[in-house]
């Protein structure tokens, strides 16, 4: 029996394909089942506009000591995701929409380059990698945010005007956000399995955050994080392993709502087993042929690339190559 994808490297477990096999052939992170790119590329962005004022307001009328909060901080996050995302989705948008017009021409569709985005094309590996964590992280901290805070935190919440506005937008909103992207709009792949240790890791290091901000001013960021508070060292550990439990199953259900889009998306547009259906606006041509799915194993079935022989296509977990008649330039990616 053939070991795991994830266990065959240390670009597998971190969720990367081999070197030199390209990274998302099938342009995942900037196509959709419901908007062509160029309005998935415009929503990101307005999402990210929203998000990015609405977080210097909050700095505005609260201070900068907000950077020792989580919640902001994750905000921030949500931040960087939908200008990145949005950014990377329309030059691949303008990539598409000039390959389309080659296609058209004289050149035969399966002659023209297909496009890429910047982050597949011209992205190093470390950053590629930090995008599909960025992307983990987005699916599984807005949701620790928004239960946490809705059921110990909320408190005077609604206390006037603006803070009910920023209180809405920051652990409301910001799932509500992030929800419409990765399991509504977006086409992203599962979340590597090794990105929920990451998560856990990444709220153990703000801990140390929050407790070096209760070292310098000497307030505690949260109260649950007051041994004071809580009953001493013992139930402090108690908190502390239960948000580490709360991550996880945080994680899980982003995970499982990845998988629920794209099984209702081949149900739907029936095109046979999960992973397989059509992204909006993208000729089945644009896409690079690959044997690895969207699972975080490479699990499902990927989108099928008419004029490549199913017994022909290369495999990703080899070593580099390039698709028969489908040339990948430099010169078409954005």
């Amino acid at each position: 029996m053939a070991r795991p994808r994830a266990f065959r490297s240390w670009a597998a477990w971190l969720g990367l394909p081999p070197h030199g096999a390209p990274y998302d052939p099938q342009s995942r992170w900037v196509t959709s089942y419901v908007l062509p790119p160029a309005w998935l590329a415009g929503v990101r962005l307005l999402l990210g506009l929203y998000a990015f004022v609405s977080i210097i307001i909050n700095y505005s009328f609260n201070g900068w000591e907000q950077f020792a909060y989580f919640t902001v901080l994750s905000y921030w996050g949500v931040v960087a995701w939908f200008v990145a995302s949005g950014l990377h989705t329309a030059a691949y948008a303008l990539a598409l929409r000039r390959w389309k017009q080659q296609a058209a021409g004289p050149a035969k569709a399966s002659a023209a380059a297909v496009p890429r985005s910047w982050l597949a094309q011209r992205f190093p590996r470390p950053l590629q990698f930090l995008h599909s964590l960025l992307f983990s992280t987005i699916c599984t901290f807005p949701l620790l945010v928004l239960v946490v805070y809705w059921a110990v935190l909320a408190g005077s919440a609604f206390a006037s005007v603006r803070s009910t506005w920023q209180n809405l937008t920051v652990h409301a909103l910001n799932y509500v956000f992030v929800f419409l992207d990765f399991a509504v709009l977006g086409r992203g792949p599962m979340m590597p399995w090794s990105h929920m240790l990451f998560c856990v890791i990444i709220l153990a290091l703000y801990l140390g955050v929050a407790y070096i901000h209760y070292a310098n001013v000497g307030i505690y960021v949260y109260d649950f994080l007051d041994p004071g508070e809580v009953g001493g060292q013992g139930p402090l550990a108690g908190v502390a392993i239960g948000i580490g439990v709360g991550t996880c199953i945080a994680f899980l259900a982003g995970q499982a709502c990845l998988w629920l889009r794209e099984v209702l998306a081949a149900k739907l547009q029936r095109s046979g087993a999960w992973g397989s259906a059509k992204p909006v606006g993208v000729p089945d041509e644009a896409l690079l042929p690959t044997d690895v799915g969207p699972g975080p194993d490479g699990e499902g079935s990927p989108r099928p690339v008419a004029g490549a022989a199913p017994d022909a296509a290369p495999s990703a977990h080899d070593a580099a190559w390039t698709p028969p008649h489908v040339p990948v330039s430099a010169s078409t990616s954005a």
